[in-house]
């Protein structure tokens, strides 16, 4: 219980009936969760106040099927001791509303880590747009992890559940030889890759969310190594690292980069991976091009659910 540090709530109903919460499975019906379990109650109370602040001030709450109103989502991000909440008020719209300042000012509350405007005007089913404004605390929410501090803005990916991600990230650290070259794809905030800055000797960060850069950057003002802001899954420079770490989204690895890796000769893989299905696919491609499977630990990173979270070392010979 109460493992789960970082949320996106859809926001539905009507200004007297505010429904944060999920949606049905299989549907757009929001269903409020005001007392879910495996949330960190810093985020069951912001829920709560979040609700009472659009009851007061009869905040617009967005109509999916009219596509009017102005709150979609929140995005509510706990920190790990303090509790302290990163809240990001996700809005149909593209720039401030008159509504903006009285919302604010309802939810003040010693509470907050900081507050965030995400705008979001368009008619899809991503949760987060990509324009940001902070109204009010801190530029980044700092989480302790493994000794050290990992900032976040909220535009970047985080996991939600970070003490079972330190034994992740426990294990990848014991799968990397010293004095390693590294080369981490799919990098987010460089969680992952940084860990490994004292034992290794050359680390190149790849990732296509500026965001994650930002937060990286905020962390390393003068950086311990090359992170670059690309499409990792595109990346073909293998040929100066000993060993990959791949963390894809749930799709996988992608065609071009799955026969990149497939025709590279690297010593070490390291496959982080959130769907197993396409990790499965992903594997079978790698073992019949030369990669060997060494490694496999699961990880039941969603506690209460079925899904697994795989992390695996695959090994090849230079020569293979």
């Amino acid at each position: 219980m109460h493992w789960r540090l970082k949320a996106k709530l859809v926001v539905r109903g009507n200004f007297e009936n505010p429904l944060i919460g999920l949606y049905k499975k299989g549907s757009h019906e929001a269903v409020s969760i005001p007392h879910c379990l495996v949330h960190h109650p810093s985020i069951n109370r912001a829920a709560k106040a979040i609700a009472e602040a659009i009851r007061k001030t009869g905040f617009p709450i967005y109509d999916e099927a009219g596509q009017k109103g102005l709150l979609r989502y929140v995005q509510l991000f706990a920190h790990r001791t303090t509790g302290a909440v990163q809240l990001a008020l996700v809005l149909n719209a593209s720039s401030l509303s008159p509504y903006i300042d009285q919302f604010c000012q309802a939810l003040q509350s010693d509470l907050w880590h900081s507050l965030w405007l995400n705008f979001h005007p368009a008619a899809n089913n991503r949760v987060l747009g990509d324009a940001w404004q902070k109204i009010s605390g801190a530029d980044w929410l700092v989480q302790p992890f493994l000794g050290e501090n990992v900032l976040f803005h909220p535009g970047a990916f985080a996991q939600a559940h970070l003490e079972l991600f330190e034994e992740i990230v426990s294990t990848i650290q014991s799968w990397v030889l010293p004095d390693s070259r590294v080369v981490e794809l799919f990098a987010g905030v460089g969680a992952i890759g940084a860990s490994l800055l004292s034992r290794i000797k050359k680390l190149l960060l790849v990732e296509n969310n500026p965001f994650a850069k930002l937060s990286f950057h905020a962390r390393y003002p003068k950086p311990p190594c090359e992170y670059r802001l690309e499409d990792a899954s595109q990346f073909t420079e293998f040929a100066s690292f000993d060993t990959i770490i791949v963390d894809p989204p749930r799709k996988g690895l992608g065609p071009v980069l799955l026969n990149n890796l497939c025709e590279a000769n690297n010593l070490r893989l390291i496959y982080v991976s959130c769907g197993w299905p396409s990790f499965q696919s992903d594997s079978e491609a790698l073992i019949s091009s030369g990669w060997s499977l060494k490694r496999g630990e699961g990880f039941l990173l969603f506690p209460g659910t079925n899904h697994v979270e795989t992390v695996a070392l695959f090994e090849k010979s230079r020569c293979s």
